[in-house]
């Protein structure tokens, strides 16, 4: 009876141990179920193209509602299609090539009447690569583009060197894009903007770079710029992001081809950077011709900077009374006209040519600071109205700090202003 109340207690022991490794062995032996590696689809990353094993393993993570991981290595690719309901993670180190060959409508990563996608990976070492030396005509081979998708998260990555966009929002077969987020992610050398918003609803920009847009105009680093009148532009934020040494601006808000029968649009900017750009830190345009009035609603560009941009700091071009409401709050510029080449010199301007029918206002400047160190400046702001058709609702007020213009505060059509607040 011993030798069996030993054997007994031996065997306890002996299944408790067991029992207790049980975890630590089955996760060593058994893959994760809720993930796959794009390698178990064939063979990639060897120089040949894997397009065809990069979308079947696309279709069938996303079909098993599993992460796709993406090893470090370089993958040639023809333009990928993702579905819905996809999760995709770049590991460090990963570079996804596209291959010679795209046509002018052709993107890298399309992510078309999709919902709930989410592409993450390690900013600065997950990057998708397009090869801009081979696009000398068109303006359409984008990065990434995202139209008429929902529920998009995007984290982590760069899109370079494009024949477009670095990253395309706007309309797709199911109307607009909505909840679209961009984060921590950079859109180097592409070849017509960083990022154009044509058509969305909550849309938030965080912590992003739009740097080196060369190759055709306009070459912003973000550019605001709806199609047509049925598009939206509501929600949208843009927090602690750079412009920096884009062809053209680094900000634009270009939103005229909406008008008042438009749905209203709402814009907030953030501690937005705007760096080197060739052209205006941040441009504004809402014209309409003839009898038509602009879009209402509100752009809000607040705790932001234009450091040495080549033209203006600010310019508010044919911004009309009517439409939305244009407010900067607190924003500084420093060194602004670096071509030297405004017919004004000054760093922030309000004005229009000749053939406006209705009053140019509804901008509001408040806390501005302005620094000259370089000699370029002679005015801090001017405002023209070329039109001659009125100005109301127009005030630059409560100034922080003006440092360096030659000649004066700021002219109101033509004449000295130390202010301005016309109601």
């Amino acid at each position: 009876m011993r030798h069996m109340a030993f054997w007994r207690n031996a065997l306890f022991i002996f299944s408790a141990v067991f029992i207790t490794q049980l975890p630590e062995l089955s996760a060593r032996a058994m893959p994760n179920p809720s993930s796959v590696v794009v390698t178990s689809f064939g063979t990639v990353g060897q120089g040949a193209d894997d397009t065809g094993a990069f979308q079947a393993a696309l279709n069938r993570a996303a079909t098993k509602a599993q992460t796709l991981e993406i090893p470090a290595g370089t993958y040639n690719v023809r333009p990928l299609y993702i579905p819905a309901n996809s999760s995709v993670l770049l590991d460090a180190g990963v570079v996804i090539q596209a291959l010679p060959g795209y046509r002018k409508t052709d993107r890298l990563v399309n992510i078309s009447d999709v919902q709930n996608v989410s592409i993450s990976g390690t900013p600065g070492q997950s990057i998708f690569r397009m090869l801009k030396s081979d696009y000398t005509t068109g303006e359409f081979r984008h990065c990434l583009a995202i139209e008429g998708a929902t529920n998009v998260t995007i984290n982590g990555i760069q899109c370079n060197d494009s024949g477009g966009d670095g990253v395309y929002i706007g309309e797709g077969r199911q109307g607009y894009s909505a909840n679209i987020k961009l984060l921590d992610s950079e859109f180097d050398n592409n070849r017509r903007q960083g990022l154009s918003i044509i058509s969305a609803k909550n849309v938030l920009v965080s912590n992003c770079r739009f740097t080196n847009t060369t190759g055709t105009a306009p070459s912003d680093g973000i550019d605001i710029e709806p199609n047509q009148a049925s598009d939206f532009l509501q929600e949208i934020l843009i927090d602690n992001s750079r412009s920096i040494g884009n062809e053209g601006s680094g900000l634009v808000f270009g939103i005229e081809r909406l008008n008042a029968g438009s749905p209203p649009v709402s814009i907030t900017v953030s501690n937005f950077r705007s760096e080197r750009n060739k052209g205006s830190g941040f441009y504004a345009s809402n014209e309409q011709d003839g009898a038509k009035y602009s879009v209402p609603g509100t752009i809000l560009v607040t705790d932001s900077i234009s450091i040495s941009d080549g033209k203006y700091g600010a310019i508010a071009s044919y911004w009309e009374a009517g439409g939305a409401s244009l407010t900067f709050q607190n924003l500084t510029v420093v060194n602004a006209n670096g071509s030297k080449n405004n017919v004004d010199n000054a760093a922030i301007t309000v004005k229009r040519g000749g053939g406006a029918t209705h009053p140019m206002g509804n901008i509001h400047f408040s806390g501005t600071s302005v620094f000259d160190t370089a000699g370029n400046l002679d005015f801090y702001f001017t405002v023209h109205d070329w039109s001659r058709v009125g100005i109301t609702q127009l005030q630059f007020l409560d100034p922080r700090k003006l440092m360096g213009a030659k000649r004066g505060i700021g002219l109101l059509n033509g004449l000295p202003a130390l202010t301005v607040n016309i109601k």
